[in-house]
């Protein structure tokens, strides 16, 4: 009776998938290091480092150092950037766990010209208001407080039937200049209980 061959796989179908059965990854590698002035190697606080192949992103400490954890073998681009300074885009390949520092240029950037120009104004920006004609007429026997309160912005502040003070855009009392016919008024100014000493209004007939 002859003998069936073996097969020349030993151990058939499953021997053959231990063959093809390719190493694990190894993902457990860190990479990690500073960023630094080219020029002054002082660290850049707060600097954004990104891997663009994982769009994994990280920004450096108070000392300029950054990590990443948890990468797999292969090779990466960062993208570097920070304000003032021109961006870097390293590529570096990974085997193992690795250091890498990272230095930045300063973006220097001459500015141009800027130039000012202004024009001085010709009128008053503050608001004016006057009485004259029929409303000054209208003012007739009337203290200088109640000639006034119907001018944009003024109002009274009265504390009796003859006391009354005119109050210009909430200021009153000595926050505000009194001229008659030309002659700095300052009697009687300091108090809620004092009215300006400017006599009624009577216009000229």
């Amino acid at each position: 009776m002859a003998a069936t061959p073996h097969s020349s796989y030993g151990g058939g179908a499953g021997a053959d998938v231990l063959r093809r059965r390719r190493p694990e990854q190894d993902c457990g590698l860190t990479l990690s290091g500073k960023v630094l002035d080219h020029d002054t190697r002082e660290p850049l606080i707060g600097a954004t480092i990104y891997i663009e192949e994982l769009q994994r992103g990280t920004l450096s400490d108070e000392y300029g150092n950054y990590h990443f954890h948890h990468l797999c073998r292969g090779s990466y681009t960062l993208k570097v950037t920070y304000i003032g300074y021109v961006m870097e885009r390293p590529t570096l390949r990974m085997t193992t766990s690795t250091v890498r520092n990272l230095t930045l240029h300063v973006d220097a950037r001459q500015l141009k010209q800027v130039v000012i120009t202004g024009e001085r104004l010709t009128e008053e920006a503050q608001s004016a208001g006057t009485l004259s004609g029929r409303e000054l007429e209208t003012t007739r026997g009337l203290s200088l407080a109640e000639s006034l309160q119907n001018l944009s912005g003024v109002s009274t502040m009265q504390t009796g039937p003859t006391i009354s003070k005119p109050v210009i855009h909430g200021l009153h009392s000595n926050r505000i200049l009194l001229l008659n016919n030309g002659v700095r008024h300052e009697g009687q100014q300091w108090g809620a209980e004092h009215a300006p000493e400017i006599d009624r209004l009577w216009p000229l007939s």
